[in-house]
């Protein structure tokens, strides 16, 4: 596994790299291995930016991209204006959030703490996945007149004149 993580980094595939180099050192916890898993990892498990910023940084946004994926159906971006949707809100919220109290002593615990319990509101951009089950609706019958309905459908532009 070590020597796979060698040739993922040198292909610049770090993440991969994390990866095989945190299953190598769980295999041997102690020695060359797990000094080389600490040194190109920060505190959140990651692969280390040139900036703890930048580090935390990558630390919410996959926490808030990872909530909202869990909110949507198939837990993964429709398109690309989605996704750059996403993002844009999840920055803005990061530049709000440079506005509050140094976090500067925090460490790493501390900081993940405080970015799950902040919560970015997403605005609707397709349906939502509510509960675990998933219902079908037909758009031309409407809303399904079975039991309790999970997803409800926004009305189309001509049935409001209805």
């Amino acid at each position: 596994m070590y020597w796979l993580a060698i040739a993922l980094r040198r292909l610049a595939r770090q993440p991969l790299a994390v990866k095989a180099l945190d299953s190598a050192s769980q295999l041997t916890p102690r020695g060359y291995i797990r000094r080389s898993f600490l040194a190109i990892t920060n505190g959140y498990g990651q692969p280390k930016c040139l900036c703890e910023e930048h580090d935390d940084y990558r630390a919410f946004f996959t926490i808030q991209v990872r909530r909202y994926l869990a909110t949507v159906p198939g837990q993964k971006f429709f398109d690309a204006t989605e996704m750059e949707a996403v993002l844009g809100i999840i920055a803005k919220a990061w530049l709000g959030l440079q506005r509050q109290p140094d976090a500067a002593g925090w460490s790493c615990g501390q900081k993940l703490e405080f970015f799950k319990n902040i919560r970015v509101v997403f605005p609707v951009l397709r349906n939502r996945v509510s509960g675990s089950g998933q219902q079908v609706i037909s758009f031309i019958n409407g809303l399904p007149k079975l039991g309790s309905v999970k997803i409800r459908r926004l009305p189309m532009p001509w049935e409001d004149r209805i």
